[in-house]
């Protein structure tokens, strides 16, 4: 039936975007999949840290700021997984006692 009424000129045509158009529309497309794909990465590293019985969604709120990415870089760069005492050592315990509170790690600062 459509291709009766195509052939006797009663369907409008579809929207054929132009190039610019379609250009820009890719480019959406494929940025949404990569924030996508990146928030799909974090939980993994989220997951991952929690299998470890390292909880550290309580006291940071973005793993992959600051804070957090120098959590995960002394974690993956140690042999097992233990930070060695650093600079970057200070920092973390003194924006986990700023967060959560001066009660928390208090044997190590």
């Amino acid at each position: 039936m459509d291709s009766t009424n195509h052939s006797c000129g009663l369907l409008n045509s579809s929207f054929l975007p132009d190039d610019q158009t379609e250009t820009l529309r890719t480019l959406v497309r494929f940025r949404k999949s990569l924030t996508h794909d990146n928030t799909r990465y974090i939980l993994r590293m989220q997951n991952s840290l929690e299998s470890m019985n390292i909880k550290i969604s309580t006291v940071i709120s973005d793993l992959v700021g600051k804070t957090g990415t120098a959590i995960v870089k002394a974690i993956c760069h140690t042999p097992k997984g233990i930070p060695p005492a650093s600079g970057n050592e200070k920092m973390i315990i003194k924006t986990f006692q700023k967060k959560a509170g001066s009660s928390v790690l208090p044997r190590l600062s």
